[in-house]
């Protein structure tokens, strides 16, 4: 039985992540859904990487990467926005569900350490997926995550941790 964990990513990812984002499945659930150049994709992942608010894992079981999801605090906001992608080859094997329940895990411990330091206080999490991605769907309502909003044909699902 192999155990799931999340580590966090790192540059050295960056052809990982860029051939996952552009999978054509991954393309056509993102809400962007034309393919991203190379360029523009480092970019991103540098901002990402330095974003003292955004919490970037894959999930491992450290010998295979599974997906990627991600946590973008965003304090005006009061929430989390979560995203999230499981690795083409991997999908319906339930990881999206894993990852969702591994986040969630990570971001109480965190907090507990780091409350009285940061006075992080990010206790929402939400989610948007296309109302057509029906496996997104189901990993949010499997892991508690309830239906906030519909708008234009878009789901947004939350969840107080």
């Amino acid at each position: 039985m192999c155990t799931f964990r999340l580590r966090a990513v790192t540059a050295e990812d960056a052809k990982t992540l860029f051939d996952w984002t552009n999978d054509p499945v991954t393309r056509q659930n993102s809400f962007q859904s034309k393919p991203v150049l190379w360029e523009e994709h480092i970019a991103w992942l540098q901002r990402k990487l330095e974003d003292e608010n955004c919490f970037f894992f894959i999930l491992t079981d450290g010998e295979r990467d599974y997906g990627t999801i991600r946590v973008d605090y965003l304090p005006k906001e009061g929430y989390g926005l979560i995203s999230f992608s499981v690795a083409p080859g991997q999908r319906g094997k339930g990881h999206g569900r894993s990852m969702l329940f591994l986040l969630e895990n990570f971001l109480k411990e965190f907090q507990a350490e780091e409350y009285k330091q940061k006075r992080l206080n990010l206790t929402l999490l939400r989610g948007e997926v296309k109302k057509e991605n029906t496996a997104s769907r189901r990993c949010f309502e499997a892991n508690g995550y309830k239906v906030e909003n519909e708008i234009s044909g878009e789901l947004i699902f939350s969840k107080r941790i």
